[in-house]
């Protein structure tokens, strides 16, 4: 039997714009054009605006443009979008950081460059000045890294803003903070402290809206073009690997049902028409080091569990467990993931799992990376265990060739 370990890579080897940088530049072009009616996908996708600041959703309309063209976009998805994008405290975050080009393991990595900026700052006595009835502070004598201090003011929904470049203007040192955010502990002591739990709740809130602002996205820009590419009979040939009986997937779009079917897919994370995992490393060797359960709805294990994304996994993998004896064993195609360490729970389940393991590889640079990953993951014994148990290989991924039948 077969099973396939899939992850972003596999969308973006059809050439489907899933990648977080074409998510970011497609969103802030409807931001920026917001009073243009565009009435399909195509009609955004072949800007040369857009295109001249990412050559992939060039390739990508140029490949895909029938079908793109074909893509209806309503007024719900423009208003939606929009208005989402507008108000986001992560997306106008993320935007300051367009013109880099980060995946979606630098996006989670950047997640928790946040979150520890936050942990250090929440976690210093805060000395208020308070004057007129308001809470004043110097954010210049918190002990956090500049960038800290600049991420803070960057999420400063807590800090109100006022005219005067000395009493909390955006950029200052000086902050006001939004009576809401305040709490006197003990009650009628006269002692204030910032509302921790309301601040990390408004982080985590506006995580989730930033999810629904993506699976809105993937829906309209990914499932609906790979929806009409099956409808439409369009193929394409592919010999790299055989189909797969069982499928496993990082990816919240449904491109291998779409395209391929005749296989159970299950969506460790979630999918477009469900809620998704959108966070940061579960172990202890992410970049929050002394993380404590404060901050434990942002890890992807916890997320796992409180939005069900993993029951049908945790199902299948027992029920594989259970059944492999009586098979002649099972051979794992990993494509398309990085196999980064911070999946590597998923990672070591399926790999325990196969008897035959084949990585599937686009260029000698990938493979110097699934090698490192594989050692950080399993260690330098472990990953020669995998090659002289598991029959660890490295395949040459084919060239995609898309024909009309």
């Amino acid at each position: 039997m077969n099973i396939m370990l899939l992850g972003n890579g596999f969308d973006l080897h059809h050439k489907f714009l899933t990648n977080y940088i074409d998510f970011l530049h497609i969103v802030n072009f409807l931001l920026k054009h917001e009073e243009d009616c565009f009435t399909t996908v195509g009609e955004v996708l072949k800007n040369k605006e857009l295109q001249d600041e990412n050559d992939y959703i060039r390739d990508s309309y140029s490949l895909h443009h029938n079908v793109y063209d074909k893509i209806l976009l309503t007024p719900e998805f423009h208003h939606k979008i929009v208005g989402w994008a507008k108000s986001n405290l992560w997306f106008n975050y993320f935007l300051g950081s367009i013109s880099r080009d980060i995946g979606w393991i630098d996006f989670e990595k950047e997640i928790g460059v946040v979150l520890q900026a936050f942990d250090a700052f929440l976690g210093a006595k805060q000395k208020f000045d308070i004057r007129d009835g308001k809470f004043r502070f110097n954010l210049a004598e918190h002990p956090e890294r500049h960038r800290d201090r600049f991420i803070i003011q960057q999420f400063g929904f807590f800090f109100e803003r006022e005219q005067n470049p000395f009493n909390g203007a955006p950029g200052t040192n000086i902050q006001v903070v939004d009576k809401k955010y305040i709490l006197e502990r003990p009650k009628k002591s006269r002692c204030w402290i910032l509302h921790e739990d309301g601040i990390i709740d408004v982080l985590f809130e506006s995580l989730r809206h930033l999810a629904k602002m993506l699976q809105l996205y993937l829906k309209n820009f990914v499932d609906e073009p790979a929806s009409l590419i099956e409808k439409q009979n369009i193929r394409h040939r592919c010999a790299s690997y055989p189909m797969p009986n069982h499928v496993f997937t990082f990816n919240y779009s449904n491109t291998f049902e779409l395209l391929y079917g005749n296989a159970s897919v299950e969506h460790v994370h979630g999918n477009v028409d469900k809620d998704i995992v959108l966070g940061i490393n579960p172990d202890e060797r992410d970049e929050l080091m002394q993380l404590d359960t404060t901050f434990i709805q942002f890890k992807k294990y916890f997320q796992r569990v409180f939005f069900k994304t993993d029951d049908s996994y945790l199902n299948k993998i027992q029920a594989l467990n259970q059944t492999r004896k009586y098979d002649n064993g099972y051979s794992l195609y990993v494509i398309g993931h990085s196999l980064d360490i911070t999946d590597q729970d998923i990672i070591i389940d399926l790999f325990d799992l196969s008897n035959r393991i084949f990585i599937l590889y686009h260029s000698s640079n990938a493979v110097k990376t699934y090698i490192k990953n594989l050692v950080s993951i399993f260690g330098k014994r472990g990953f020669d265990d995998l090659r002289r148990n598991k029959n660890l290989t490295f395949l040459k991924q084919a060239e995609m060739e898309w024909e009309n039948e």
